[in-house]
């Protein structure tokens, strides 16, 4: 990893937990009867994976979209709940297929929390190009 890339990604880090720390209080404050669908990607540790716990003892219903079903059965193991959703964000047909999932098994998705970390790989050969 570069040091462009790693100040890229502490900076993305910090972003993430600040939006955290501001959304948090509003969503975890609602009543059990305003229950909210959330999508959270990279759910099956670290921030996504705290967010996911949280949430889920709040009432919300969360979709864990993970790289592959190993981690995504992780997340639901971990967390206490919710839904596996394979989206790996390095191949562009698997977000297709899980935003096509997403549209038709949660039609009233309320929050989509981005949280996955994406940074250059040592075992991709290529990177998509769009």
């Amino acid at each position: 990893m570069t040091m462009k890339t790693s100040r890229w990604c502490i900076s993305s880090i910090s972003i993430t937990i600040t939006i955290l720390r501001l959304l948090s209080p509003l969503i975890l404050s609602l009543p059990h009867s305003n229950s909210l669908t959330i999508a959270i990607t990279g759910s099956s540790q670290g921030i996504g994976l705290d967010a996911a716990k949280r949430l889920l003892t709040a009432g919300h219903t969360v979709i864990h979209c993970c790289r592959n079903q190993d981690r995504a059965t992780i997340a639901v193991t971990e967390s206490g709940g919710g839904t596996p959703l394979v989206c790996d964000l390095s191949s562009f047909d698997s977000i297709r297929a899980s935003a096509q999932t997403l549209i038709t098994e949660a039609p009233t998705l309320d929050v989509l929390c981005l949280n996955a970390g994406v940074a250059p790989s040592t075992k991709a050969d290529v990177p998509q190009l769009t």
